[in-house]
């Protein structure tokens, strides 16, 4: 890891969304900026260079992309969500691998 001074991983933390340039359009491509996130009841955000990456399972990688405003613009304004990018099948087709399953 000393070869790459701004690698960092951070567990433990719960991602609420990925935040894109301020005046990206849902026609434009999302580009992320930041990644909000909760630990130890505090919101952070930490800002990124050029690369992201969220592992958050099945169930809330979904949620995460609906927060940050990749879905279909008709649902996400219904929860006052501005669209980012227009992609109607996120939440859709969801499948579940045995090592995920926790109940």
């Amino acid at each position: 890891m000393n070869s790459l001074p701004t690698f960092q991983i951070i567990t433990g933390a719960h991602v609420c969304r990925i935040l894109s340039e301020k005046d990206a359009q849902p026609s434009q491509r999302f580009v992320a900026k930041a990644v909000e996130y909760n630990k130890n009841r505090k919101t952070e955000k930490i800002h990124v260079g050029k690369e992201v990456i969220v592992y958050a399972g099945s169930y809330q990688m979904p949620q995460i992309l609906e927060l940050s405003g990749i879905n279909d613009s008709g649902i996400l304004q219904k929860f006052g969500i501005s669209a980012k990018v227009s992609l109607p099948n996120v939440d859709r087709n969801l499948q579940v691998s045995a090592r995920e399953k926790s109940f």
